[in-house]
């Protein structure tokens, strides 16, 4: 990626992106993939991918080896996209699947999660790690369970989440922390402003002074590389689907409301991140599934929705990126 492709992005601060240009980090995502989950009330193996600097789709077929909604998704992006767990036709599993990169290939690795879970999230620590936190077992679970990356050997964090959680989200400061937010607290049957924060490379968990703006589940989550976390709309306790974007800034996760909104009140959707440019938000549910895919610029926190939404209705819907 050189001085060329950066200024295209929209990337003007070299100093602060030195390290990309070096090569020293995995930075630039050229694509996205989308797992549609159930996509028009049936579900799918196949996948979306969207080129980020053209933002056009394509479909890539039989992308997963199982059809599964409401899936835990994340990637080592310039390796694999790996997708936990989730509902199928069978039920829930706790299979991992790995669509390696950029053969799109997949499989299933012989890691598993820990139980049956789906409504899970997942981030990751580029090249180190990902990690699958939260979900549904037959009761909410605080579980994180760490994959470790190249090996995809799994162990479960001695520290889980602060509550047991179902429908969270989660994005990541590369190198630094990932973050884990709302859900549904089953131990006090409410949804949650909780939003609990996992250091790398020790994984201790700290949980931030300020949560959420809304007690919020199914709602969906990314990342501008190491500048801040966004997340978007949910199901919000006292006034059900929303659009709202709420941003943590990084270092200091201060948390602030974006004036952009969603073009939807939507729950159910799912989000992938084009590093320090922009973030999308996919699909969902506004009491019927939805196609649209909105764009929040990240150098102006802006939206826009884009031309090409995804290949059909979906809800359950989670992604990952590719270097």
């Amino acid at each position: 990626m050189g001085v060329y492709s950066l200024r295209q992005a929209g990337i003007t601060n070299f100093v602060k992106y030195s390290n990309v240009l070096a090569g020293n980090v995995p930075f630039f995502s050229a694509s996205g993939y989308v797992v549609l989950g159930s996509a028009a009330s049936s579900l799918t193996r196949n996948l979306n991918k969207y080129s980020f600097f053209s933002e056009t789709r394509s479909t890539v077929i039989n992308g997963l080896t199982t059809a599964r909604a409401s899936a835990g998704s994340m990637s080592n992006p310039a390796v694999a996209g790996y997708v936990g767990g989730g509902g199928t036709a069978g039920g829930d599993v706790s299979s991992i699947e790995k669509i390696a990169l950029p053969s799109e290939s997949n499989s299933i690795i012989s890691a598993t999660l820990p139980a049956n879970n789906r409504q899970l999230s997942a981030m990751s620590n580029s090249g180190v790690a990902g990690y699958f936190a939260g979900g549904f077992t037959g009761s909410a679970t605080a579980t994180v369970t760490k994959l470790a990356f190249p090996g995809d050997t799994r162990t479960t964090l001695g520290t889980g989440l602060s509550s047991g959680r179902y429908s969270p989200a989660a994005w990541q400061n590369q190198g630094t922390a990932g973050y884990v937010s709302g859900g549904f607290n089953e131990s006090v049957g409410l949804r949650a402003t909780t939003v609990d924060k996992f250091a790398f490379p020790g994984d201790t968990r700290s949980t931030l002074g300020t949560g959420l703006s809304q007690q919020v589940f199914e709602h969906a989550a990314n990342e501008s590389f190491q500048v801040a976390g966004y997340r978007y709309g949910g199901n919000d306790e006292s006034v059900g689907r929303v659009n709202r974007i709420e941003k943590f800034a990084f270092p200091s996760d201060t948390r602030t409301v974006l004036a952009a909104t969603l073009t939807n009140n939507v729950e159910g959707l799912g989000a992938i991140s084009h590093a320090a440019v922009a973030g999308y938000a996919l699909g969902g549910w506004t009491g019927s599934q939805t196609s649209t895919v909105d764009k929040i610029n990240f150098v102006n926190d802006t939206k826009s929705t884009l031309a090409e939404g995804l290949s059909s209705v979906a809800s359950g819907v989670s992604g990952f990126e590719a270097a």
